[in-house]
């Protein structure tokens, strides 16, 4: 069973913790394959407020940490791409 922070594709699951997060957001990744991420967070109106360079992600598990210290309190959208296939998860920032 997936719990909030959690999802799952075809090609790839995620795992975003913790939630609420205060400054370091842990993001987890399996992936099938060597892949593109790019990761943007939005703000509640939708607006672009973080957008992380492109990165690789290798095949089987990847770990990278995401620096939402700058950001004001309130829930955020963190929505990764990879390999063209976008999944969005809610955060809320202390």
């Amino acid at each position: 069973m997936l719990d909030i922070n959690e999802v799952s594709t075809d090609v790839f699951e995620v795992n975003i913790s913790p939630n609420p997060v205060k400054d370091i957001l842990s993001i987890s990744f399996k992936l099938a394959s060597l892949s593109d991420i790019r990761i943007i967070v939005f703000d509640e109106l939708g607006r672009v407020v973080k957008k992380e360079k492109v990165v690789k992600g290798y095949a089987g598990n990847n770990k990278l940490s995401l620096d939402v210290s700058n950001l004001h309190s309130g829930i955020y959208f963190v929505s990764l791409n990879i390999n063209n296939e976008i999944v969005t998860n809610q955060i809320f920032k202390q």
